[in-house]
């Protein structure tokens, strides 16, 4: 037994003409007018985003060992957001001539003793517990 496919039509779907040029060029006018909207709506949020406030904290230049006393050479200045955590050096004056008192790595933030002896570490004992307390000796 031979099963053959039924295709209603379209007339029963309220449609009409699928072909008609004055519909075709509706949805593509109408698909246009949503993708600059949406377009639009993502640029601003980006936008927005991008700009900001930055401020520049002191990190390590390159991987530098425990007990090493900071000279320039081995610190540089990199863009954090805004909102530095207390702690944070945003100058090289500070830091300089300071023993370190756990290794670091390249780019990780310089920060004092007494902040990181009230912090919880949580975030980062969860991910890195070795890596948690990187502090400069006062």
């Amino acid at each position: 037994m031979r099963r053959e496919l039924y295709f209603a039509p379209a007339a029963q779907f309220g449609g009409g003409d699928f072909t008609n040029p004055k519909r075709i060029m509706l949805a593509f006018v109408m698909a246009a007018i949503l993708a600059t909207a949406f377009t639009w709506v993502v640029f601003k949020r980006i936008r927005a985003s991008a700009q900001r406030p930055v401020t520049q904290i002191v990190v390590a230049a390159n991987d530098l060992p425990a007990g090493v006393a900071l000279v320039d050479n081995d610190i540089t200045m990199l863009d954090w957001a805004s909102d530095v955590p207390p702690g944070f050096f945003t100058k090289k004056e500070d830091v300089l001539g300071h023993p370190l008192i756990h290794s670091l790595g390249a780019k990780e933030p310089i920060v004092k003793t007494t902040y990181w002896r009230r912090l919880t570490c949580l975030v980062t004992w969860a991910t890195s517990p070795r890596r948690c307390c990187r502090t400069l000796r006062s």
